[in-house]
């Protein structure tokens, strides 16, 4: 994936973080990070592997929030105090 400094601020926005939130998670200032989000920088090697990864939680937490009213009601229709994403994804999947 291409890192620009639109796609930078709009991962750091999605996870909810401040510019200091993505310093800590990347290792530099918070200097770094305005300089990356108003594209002065680009971000070093080093930086690229964590943005990925920082991008697949994003996903990943992208993906509980919208299944949450899901999980909900298939634990009120099960009497259920918890279970698994998986079961419930399993679930909604075969009824559509």
């Amino acid at each position: 994936m291409e890192w620009n400094s639109i796609k930078i601020k709009d991962l750091r926005l999605r996870l909810g973080w401040s510019q200091s939130d993505l310093a800590r998670h990347l290792n530099c200032d918070c200097d770094f990070i305005k300089d990356l989000e108003s594209g002065s920088l680009s971000p070093a090697a080093k930086h690229l592997h964590v943005l990925e990864l920082l991008e697949k939680q994003a996903e990943f937490q992208a993906d509980e929030v919208l299944q949450n009213p899901r999980v909900e009601k298939f634990l009120d229709e099960n009497h259920l105090g918890q279970t698994d994403l998986a079961t419930v994804k399993k679930r909604f999947s075969e009824n559509n």
